[in-house]
């Protein structure tokens, strides 16, 4: 379950840039700083709240459609999300955002806003089938990004921290620089991939040496969300000192069509709003 954090909050804007500004954070007695950025001069985070599972930004002088940079130390997202991926809603609509920067210490997200937005609500949200830790500890982002122009998603659990990631279809690769997060020396690590993004029988590289895994083929028509691509979820385990994590296969995105690849991603796009659409009230307190 997660804490129900306290926070502590004073402001210190930038007076070069107007909408560049820093927010110091108190979060079970410790401090943490938290960054904004848009191009939009005149927005200013008002205030910062935080509750079990949800934390809401408050913003004042949206004057115009721009994007919105937010760097959150990773720590602070493991002490409100306790491993649940995230969900976002900007003035009660469904929001994506983007990694725009990723390393051990930080997570840098780019949110696009509507002029006079006045809220942004991140809740946790447990994935059906990628949450598999019965007590997650360890935020993990979904990681996108694009291959060939192609779109990607991966879901991942493990008990490190993702520091980096590069999906090469050359290699037929999928590469994780991961951190030690936890105190145990065995962690587990469980990973859904689409097969028009890596396909084949798969090896498992941890630091350079093969490792065993296990492999649950998932048919298109029993992913979750359904997509018109089938999948696998790769599990295997791992000692938490290891600091790359290596996903081999034998086909990639460049072996499908683009044409293909486009609908996938747009079908899978559809259902992903229309499966997580909930009432929002609950949120917004309407």
């Amino acid at each position: 379950m997660a804490a129900v954090a306290s926070l502590v909050m004073t402001t210190k804007i930038s007076t070069v840039n107007e909408a560049s500004g820093v927010h110091d954070l108190k979060l079970e007695d410790r401090d943490f700083a938290i960054r904004y950025d848009s191009s939009d001069q005149g927005l200013k985070l008002s205030n910062i709240l935080t509750l079990s599972l949800q934390l809401e930004i408050e913003l004042q002088g949206s004057s115009k459609d721009a994007p919105l940079d937010m760097t959150f130390p990773r720590e602070v997202l493991d002490i409100v999300f306790t491993g649940y991926d995230i969900s976002i809603f900007v003035d009660e609509a469904v929001n994506t955002h983007e990694i725009v920067d990723l390393s051990c210490e930080e997570i840098t997200m780019r949110y696009h806003l509507d002029a006079r937005t006045e809220k942004i609500i991140f809740v946790g949200a447990d994935l059906p089938g990628t949450h598999l830790h019965p007590e997650p500890q360890i935020f993990q982002p979904i990681m996108k990004g694009k291959v060939l122009g192609e779109p990607f998603e991966l879901f991942a659990t493990l008990d490190s921290r993702v520091c980096g990631y590069t999906v090469d279809p050359d290699s037929k690769k999928i590469h994780f620089d991961i951190e030690q997060a936890t105190q145990k020396d065995q962690g587990a690590f469980h990973i859904t991939i689409s097969h028009n993004l890596l396909g084949g029988n798969y090896i498992i590289l941890a630091d350079g040496k093969a490792i065993p895994h296990s492999e649950e083929f998932i048919s298109s028509s029993r992913a979750y969300p359904p997509t018109i691509h089938d999948h696998t979820r790769i599990s295997f385990n791992y000692t938490t000192d290891v600091r790359s994590i290596d996903l081999m296969g034998e086909t990639a995105i460049p072996e499908y069509g683009t044409a293909e690849s486009i609908l996938a991603g747009a079908v899978s796009l559809a259902i992903l709003l229309v499966a997580f659409r909930k009432p929002l009230n609950q949120y917004f307190g309407k």
